[in-house]
């Protein structure tokens, strides 16, 4: 069996599932957390002064392999630009490795942005990801929690099949 449309990993591994005569019942993707990180992350937003209701845009600024990385200075002319016509509160989702640029460029945005990089577990991320309004960010895994969580995406990629700036999960 040969394959050669261009399509995301899950995709094909559905698509081998149903050639074997495979039942498929569902799609969509799952993750599970508990209470406990449910309340990690009202404490968490409490802290930083997000109230339950406030609109949540998270910026994803994690990435495996450098040519993954969107350039931190889009990412501070985007938050800006949000800041200055959204009614929302910015949050930065990253791994340890970004904890420090999180850090920066939250201090840059100012106006109750907040960083979370490095500051999460996986099933955290996906309770802060499940109330945000939006997540933009670099194509890597944390695109994969937020579509788990029914999150509207801008996956800023830099394959060329699916172009600079995909979209799915759109409210």
């Amino acid at each position: 069996l040969k394959d050669l449309e261009q399509r995301h990993e899950v995709e094909r591994a559905l698509a081998m599932v149903a050639y074997a005569d495979g039942r498929i019942s569902n799609t969509a993707l799952e993750l599970w957390a508990t209470p406990q990180d449910e309340s990690a992350i009202d404490q968490l937003l409490s802290k930083a002064g997000i109230k339950s209701g406030m609109r949540l845009v998270t910026l994803c600024i994690a990435g495996g392999a450098s040519k993954r990385w969107w350039p931190e200075k889009n990412y501070l002319v985007l938050g800006k630009r949000l800041l200055r016509s959204e009614d929302c509160r910015i949050v930065i989702l990253g791994g340890p490795g970004e904890a420090a640029k999180g850090e920066r460029l939250a201090q840059e945005l100012e106006q109750g942005t907040v960083s979370f990089a490095g500051r999460m577990s996986l099933r955290q991320n996906y309770v802060l990801l499940k109330r945000s309004f939006v997540c933009i960010g670099n194509d890597t895994g944390v695109m994969h929690i937020a579509a788990a969580a029914g999150t509207a995406l801008v996956v800023i990629s830099c394959h060329p099949q699916s172009g600079s700036v995909t979209s799915a999960n759109a409210p």
